[in-house]
Protein backbone atom coordinates (compact mmCIF):
# COMPACT_ATOMS: atom_id res chain seq x y z
CA UNK A 1 0.00 0.00 0.00
CA UNK A 2 1.20 3.55 -0.60
CA UNK A 3 2.54 5.45 2.43
CA UNK A 4 -0.23 7.87 3.45
CA UNK A 5 1.66 9.30 6.44
CA UNK A 6 1.29 13.09 6.58
CA UNK A 7 4.66 14.76 7.13
CA UNK A 8 4.84 18.49 7.81
CA UNK A 9 8.02 20.64 7.76
CA UNK A 10 9.10 21.95 11.16
CA UNK A 11 9.13 25.61 10.17
CA UNK A 12 9.17 28.21 12.94
CA UNK A 13 6.75 26.28 15.17
CA UNK A 14 8.95 23.22 15.08
CA UNK A 15 11.90 25.38 16.27
CA UNK A 16 9.94 26.76 19.22
CA UNK A 17 11.99 25.04 21.98
CA UNK A 18 15.25 26.49 20.60
CA UNK A 19 13.75 29.99 20.33
CA UNK A 20 12.47 29.78 23.89
CA UNK A 21 15.93 28.81 25.20
CA UNK A 22 17.55 31.72 23.36
CA UNK A 23 15.01 34.18 24.73
CA UNK A 24 15.48 32.88 28.28
CA UNK A 25 19.23 33.36 27.97
CA UNK A 26 18.80 36.97 26.87
CA UNK A 27 16.48 37.69 29.79
CA UNK A 28 18.99 36.23 32.27
CA UNK A 29 21.76 38.39 30.82
CA UNK A 30 19.60 41.49 31.14
CA UNK A 31 18.82 40.59 34.74
CA UNK A 32 22.52 40.34 35.61
CA UNK A 33 23.27 43.67 33.96
CA UNK A 34 20.42 45.30 35.82
CA UNK A 35 21.56 44.06 39.24
CA UNK A 36 25.27 44.76 38.74
CA UNK A 37 25.27 48.24 37.20
CA UNK A 38 24.16 50.04 40.36
CA UNK A 39 22.50 52.77 38.32
CA UNK A 40 19.56 54.51 39.96
CA UNK A 41 17.93 54.84 36.55
CA UNK A 42 17.79 51.08 35.91
CA UNK A 43 15.21 49.12 37.88
CA UNK A 44 16.76 45.75 38.81
CA UNK A 45 14.86 42.60 37.89
CA UNK A 46 13.98 40.44 40.88
CA UNK A 47 14.97 36.91 39.74
CA UNK A 48 12.46 35.03 41.89
CA UNK A 49 9.54 37.07 40.57
CA UNK A 50 9.96 39.24 37.47
CA UNK A 51 12.45 36.94 35.75
CA UNK A 52 10.48 33.77 36.42
CA UNK A 53 7.33 35.41 35.05
CA UNK A 54 9.20 36.58 31.97
CA UNK A 55 10.62 33.11 31.38
CA UNK A 56 7.15 31.53 31.73
CA UNK A 57 5.66 34.06 29.32
CA UNK A 58 8.44 33.47 26.81
CA UNK A 59 8.01 29.70 26.91
CA UNK A 60 4.24 29.99 26.58
CA UNK A 61 4.47 32.30 23.59
CA UNK A 62 7.00 30.02 21.87
CA UNK A 63 5.14 26.77 22.58
CA UNK A 64 3.82 24.97 19.48
CA UNK A 65 0.13 25.15 18.73
CA UNK A 66 -2.02 22.33 20.01
CA UNK A 67 -1.97 19.37 17.65
CA UNK A 68 -4.88 19.15 15.27
CA UNK A 69 -7.32 16.40 16.24
CA UNK A 70 -7.18 13.29 14.08
CA UNK A 71 -9.73 13.28 11.28
CA UNK A 72 -12.58 11.03 12.40
CA UNK A 73 -13.40 8.03 10.27
CA UNK A 74 -16.94 8.82 9.10
CA UNK A 75 -17.51 7.06 5.77
CA UNK A 76 -20.76 9.03 5.57
CA UNK A 77 -20.73 9.68 1.82
CA UNK A 78 -23.83 8.20 0.24
CA UNK A 79 -23.43 5.03 -1.80
CA UNK A 80 -27.03 4.39 -2.87
CA UNK A 81 -30.73 4.78 -2.11
CA UNK A 82 -33.10 1.82 -1.87
CA UNK A 83 -36.77 1.87 -0.95
CA UNK A 84 -36.40 5.09 1.07
CA UNK A 85 -33.28 3.82 2.85
CA UNK A 86 -29.88 5.52 2.55
CA UNK A 87 -26.82 3.31 2.17
CA UNK A 88 -23.48 4.88 3.06
CA UNK A 89 -20.03 4.09 1.74
CA UNK A 90 -18.55 1.27 3.85
CA UNK A 91 -15.08 2.86 3.77
CA UNK A 92 -13.41 6.23 3.27
CA UNK A 93 -10.95 4.89 0.69
CA UNK A 94 -13.31 3.52 -1.95
CA UNK A 95 -11.85 2.75 -5.38
CA UNK A 96 -15.00 2.00 -7.39
CA UNK A 97 -18.56 0.77 -6.82
CA UNK A 98 -19.66 -1.59 -9.58
CA UNK A 99 -23.45 -2.10 -9.55
CA UNK A 100 -24.64 -5.30 -11.18
CA UNK A 101 -27.35 -7.96 -11.30
CA UNK A 102 -27.80 -9.82 -8.01
CA UNK A 103 -27.65 -13.60 -8.00
CA UNK A 104 -30.34 -13.74 -5.29
CA UNK A 105 -33.99 -13.53 -6.39
CA UNK A 106 -35.86 -10.67 -4.77
CA UNK A 107 -32.89 -8.38 -4.10
CA UNK A 108 -34.07 -4.78 -4.38
CA UNK A 109 -32.92 -2.32 -7.06
CA UNK A 110 -30.30 0.12 -5.74
CA UNK A 111 -30.11 3.72 -6.96
CA UNK A 112 -26.37 4.54 -7.30
CA UNK A 113 -25.02 7.81 -5.85
CA UNK A 114 -21.62 9.43 -6.28
CA UNK A 115 -18.84 9.72 -8.84
CA UNK A 116 -17.31 6.31 -8.02
CA UNK A 117 -20.43 4.42 -9.16
CA UNK A 118 -20.65 2.49 -12.43
CA UNK A 119 -23.11 -0.05 -13.90
CA UNK A 120 -21.45 -3.29 -14.97
CA UNK A 121 -22.55 -5.20 -18.09
CA UNK A 122 -25.36 -7.74 -17.78
CA UNK A 123 -24.57 -11.24 -16.55
CA UNK A 124 -27.85 -12.61 -17.85
CA UNK A 125 -29.19 -13.30 -14.37
CA UNK A 126 -32.60 -11.77 -15.00
CA UNK A 127 -32.49 -9.52 -11.93
CA UNK A 128 -32.38 -5.71 -11.91
CA UNK A 129 -29.13 -4.35 -13.33
CA UNK A 130 -28.28 -2.56 -10.04
CA UNK A 131 -29.69 -4.99 -7.47
CA UNK A 132 -26.20 -5.63 -6.04
CA UNK A 133 -22.92 -3.75 -5.85
CA UNK A 134 -19.27 -4.83 -5.65
CA UNK A 135 -17.34 -2.18 -3.72
CA UNK A 136 -13.60 -2.18 -4.41
CA UNK A 137 -11.45 -1.14 -1.45
CA UNK A 138 -7.72 -0.77 -0.94
CA UNK A 139 -5.87 -3.48 0.98
CA UNK A 140 -6.60 -3.64 4.72
CA UNK A 141 -9.16 -0.81 4.60
CA UNK A 142 -11.63 -1.50 7.47
CA UNK A 143 -15.20 -2.24 6.41
CA UNK A 144 -17.68 0.14 8.05
CA UNK A 145 -21.40 -0.35 8.56
CA UNK A 146 -23.36 1.05 5.57
CA UNK A 147 -26.46 1.54 7.76
CA UNK A 148 -27.29 1.91 11.42
CA UNK A 149 -29.10 -1.04 12.93
CA UNK A 150 -28.73 -4.46 14.49
CA UNK A 151 -26.57 -7.34 13.30
CA UNK A 152 -28.91 -10.30 12.78
CA UNK A 153 -26.40 -12.62 11.09
CA UNK A 154 -22.61 -12.92 11.16
CA UNK A 155 -21.34 -16.22 9.86
CA UNK A 156 -19.20 -18.27 7.50
CA UNK A 157 -20.69 -19.69 4.31
CA UNK A 158 -19.50 -21.28 1.08
CA UNK A 159 -19.40 -19.04 -2.00
CA UNK A 160 -20.52 -20.80 -5.19
CA UNK A 161 -20.32 -24.08 -3.27
CA UNK A 162 -16.51 -24.01 -3.35
CA UNK A 163 -14.96 -20.99 -1.59
CA UNK A 164 -15.06 -20.21 2.13
CA UNK A 165 -16.41 -16.71 2.72
CA UNK A 166 -17.99 -14.52 5.42
CA UNK A 167 -21.41 -12.88 5.57
CA UNK A 168 -22.99 -10.17 7.74
CA UNK A 169 -26.66 -9.16 7.68
CA UNK A 170 -27.89 -5.92 9.27
CA UNK A 171 -31.50 -5.02 10.01
CA UNK A 172 -31.64 -1.24 9.45
CA UNK A 173 -32.91 0.91 12.28
CA UNK A 174 -36.65 1.45 11.85
CA UNK A 175 -36.80 -0.90 8.82
CA UNK A 176 -37.54 -4.37 10.13
CA UNK A 177 -38.81 -5.22 6.64
CA UNK A 178 -35.30 -5.02 5.09
CA UNK A 179 -31.97 -6.81 5.43
CA UNK A 180 -28.67 -5.32 4.24
CA UNK A 181 -26.36 -8.20 3.33
CA UNK A 182 -22.56 -7.91 3.03
CA UNK A 183 -20.25 -10.62 1.64
CA UNK A 184 -16.51 -11.09 0.93
CA UNK A 185 -14.82 -9.92 4.15
CA UNK A 186 -11.83 -10.84 6.30
CA UNK A 187 -11.76 -10.72 10.10
CA UNK A 188 -15.34 -10.10 11.21
CA UNK A 189 -15.60 -7.69 14.14
CA UNK A 190 -19.33 -8.04 14.95
CA UNK A 191 -21.64 -10.67 16.39
CA UNK A 192 -25.38 -11.28 16.24
CA UNK A 193 -27.15 -8.74 18.44
CA UNK A 194 -24.54 -5.99 18.06
CA UNK A 195 -25.82 -2.48 17.38
CA UNK A 196 -23.87 -0.71 14.62
CA UNK A 197 -23.75 2.89 13.44
CA UNK A 198 -23.50 3.88 9.80
CA UNK A 199 -20.05 5.06 8.79
CA UNK A 200 -18.36 4.48 12.16
CA UNK A 201 -18.83 0.89 13.37
CA UNK A 202 -16.19 -1.52 12.00
CA UNK A 203 -17.80 -4.64 10.54
CA UNK A 204 -14.62 -6.39 9.41
CA UNK A 205 -10.89 -5.82 9.15
CA UNK A 206 -11.09 -5.58 5.38
CA UNK A 207 -12.65 -6.72 2.14
CA UNK A 208 -11.58 -10.05 0.65
CA UNK A 209 -9.44 -10.70 -2.39
CA UNK A 210 -11.31 -13.51 -4.12
CA UNK A 211 -9.29 -16.49 -5.43
CA UNK A 212 -10.62 -15.93 -8.95
CA UNK A 213 -11.13 -13.01 -11.32
CA UNK A 214 -14.35 -11.11 -10.70
CA UNK A 215 -16.34 -8.93 -13.11
CA UNK A 216 -15.53 -5.75 -11.16
CA UNK A 217 -11.79 -6.43 -11.65
CA UNK A 218 -12.22 -5.11 -15.20
CA UNK A 219 -12.76 -1.65 -13.68
CA UNK A 220 -9.29 -1.68 -12.09
CA UNK A 221 -7.41 -3.80 -14.67
CA UNK A 222 -4.69 -4.85 -14.86
CA UNK A 223 -4.80 -4.76 -11.04
CA UNK A 224 -7.23 -6.78 -8.95
CA UNK A 225 -8.29 -5.37 -5.59
CA UNK A 226 -10.28 -6.73 -2.63
CA UNK A 227 -13.98 -6.03 -2.93
CA UNK A 228 -17.06 -6.13 -0.75
CA UNK A 229 -20.43 -7.33 -2.07
CA UNK A 230 -23.62 -5.61 -0.84
CA UNK A 231 -27.29 -6.11 -1.58
CA UNK A 232 -30.60 -5.36 0.14
CA UNK A 233 -33.25 -8.06 0.46
CA UNK A 234 -36.74 -8.15 1.95
CA UNK A 235 -36.59 -9.58 5.47
CA UNK A 236 -37.89 -13.16 5.56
Amino acid sequence: MPDRTVRRPLGVIGQAPALASLLVGLLVALALLGTGAGSSQAAPIDPPTDLSRAVAAAEASAAPDAAEPARPVTGTDLLAHVDGLELFRPADDLVVAGFHEANTPGSLPLEPVGDRATILPSRGRGSHRSSAVDIVLVDEEPVLAPVSGEVVEATNYTLYGRHADKLVTIEPEGRADLHVVLLHMEGLQVEVGDEVEAGTSVIANGARQLPFRSQVDRETAPDAWPHLHLEVRPAA
